[in-house]
């Protein structure tokens, strides 16, 4: 699976996460598995993406701002 198509995955496994939480304590499952899978979709976004887009001339900003909130 490529990139793109892993974070498109990802995308639509934390909506689908969110969708079905009907109580605390569902929520709470949910977001458990959100934050585990934020730490690899990060990395990739941080590895594969970033470092291919921040010359472009409008997403560069964004990439540096992105960056700088991570960092916060």
């Amino acid at each position: 699976m490529d990139a793109i198509k892993f974070l498109t995955k990802d995308h639509e496994a934390v909506k689908a996460l969110l969708a079905a939480a009907n109580n605390y304590e569902e929520m709470n499952a949910a977001f458990g598995e959100i934050s585990r899978m934020l730490e690899t979709h990060t990395y990739l976004e941080e590895q594969f993406f970033y470092p291919h887009f921040e010359k472009h001339e409008h997403l560069g900003q964004l990439i540096q701002e992105a960056r700088g909130s991570m960092i916060s």
